[in-house]
């Protein structure tokens, strides 16, 4: 029980990018009390299923998530999120990286969920960066096709590239 008298919760928290992704691996197998489920972005922590999350934990409860990355793809997000469940008494699991962090001062701990954070960070930079080079590239090669099908010749700026 935590101090408000309450049953300790184990709660789980789903998230995917986009609504073709399927959910139902990430926490396969594990009991739970409440399931938290969105198809959004990580890249902000402004995302309703978070958010009532956030506010349904109490005390003494404990969130279980797939891995660092479904949490939250900022580091900075990651931390904050972390540290504010900590010191609200929450305890937070991370399936995948076997990383529990439950408020004790532990140096190990905090270099692990940086380090993890790190990477989800640059990965999802990357993955950004690659996108605006794929979709340079499209246009470069598809834009001239498409103007000479809707302008007449010598009428369109982008014949001259």
């Amino acid at each position: 029980m935590n101090t408000e008298g309450k049953e300790m919760a184990k709660v789980g928290y789903i998230r995917v990018s986009s609504v073709d992704q399927n959910t139902d691996r990430q926490l396969d197998g594990i009991t739970l009390d409440k399931v938290f489920t969105e198809k959004v972005s990580g890249a902000t922590t402004d995302r309703p299923q978070l958010q009532a999350m956030l506010e349904y934990v109490r005390e003494g409860d404990s969130i279980v998530v797939h891995s660092i990355d479904r949490l939250a793809r900022s580091l900075a997000d990651l931390l904050k999120l972390v540290e504010d469940l900590n010191k609200r008494g929450i305890h937070i699991r991370f399936n995948k990286e076997q990383l529990e962090f439950t408020g004790e001062d532990n140096p190990m701990q905090k270099l692990m969920l940086s380090m993890m954070g790190s990477f989800a960070e640059f990965e999802r930079s990357a993955i950004a960066a690659q996108i605006a080079a794929s979709s340079t590239v499209f246009f470069l090669i598809f834009l001239p096709t498409w103007t000479q099908a809707i302008f007449p010749p010598g009428q369109c700026a982008v014949e001259k590239f």
